[in-house]
This record gives C-alpha cells, sequence and structure tokens, in this order.
C-alpha cells in the first residue's frame, strides 16, 4: 500500500511545478514593466503563487509521511458508513 500513496504524492509534483513557472514567468514580466502599481501588483501575485507552491509542497511530505498510517484509521469509519446506509431503495 506504501507505493500507492508514493504514486498518488507524485501528482502533487504538477501544481508545484505550475505555480514556480508562472511565478517565475511573472518575475521576467515585473522587470521590464516600468509603473510602479502594476510592479506591486505583480509582486504580490508573485508571492502569492511561491506560498501557494510551499503549501502543496508541505502537503505532499506530509502526505508522505502520514498518509500509509491513515490507513488502518480510515477503514473502520469507512466500515461504519457502509454498514448504516440502506440499499433497499426509497418507496
Amino acid at each position: 500500500m506504501k507505493g500507492f500513496y508514493q504514486f498518488i504524492v507524485m501528482f502533487y509534483i504538477v501544481p508545484i511545478s505550475l505555480f514556480l513557472a508562472i511565478s517565475l514567468s511573472v518575475f521576467f514580466t515585473i522587470r521590464k514593466t516600468a509603473e510602479n502599481p502594476l510592479k506591486v501588483f505583480g509582486y504580490a501575485i508573485a508571492a502569492l503563487l511561491l506560498v501557494s507552491a510551499a503549501v502543496v509542497f508541505s502537503l505532499m511530505l506530509r502526505m508522505l509521511s502520514v498518509g500509509n498510517r491513515m490507513q488502518p484509521l480510515m477503514q473502520p469509519m469507512m466500515q461504519r458508513s457502509v454498514g448504516s446506509y440502506s440499499f433497499q431503495g426509497h418507496r
């Protein structure tokens, strides 16, 4: 089961790379901009993108470290919730 979690965690790399690529392009655009308010807005957007990349990266690390241990905790909840539903349909 550990391999499955490592496979799922690899999908976190896509948003991280997108956030970093967009923030890099925003930084390059800011260098060519002459207007000060637009530069401030660009720095704010780039900072938010970098913070978003850091948050996604920390979630990825958490999933790698804790993800495999969450499986036994979730099984009783899933059995309880599936067992409480009636599959007979509504009349």
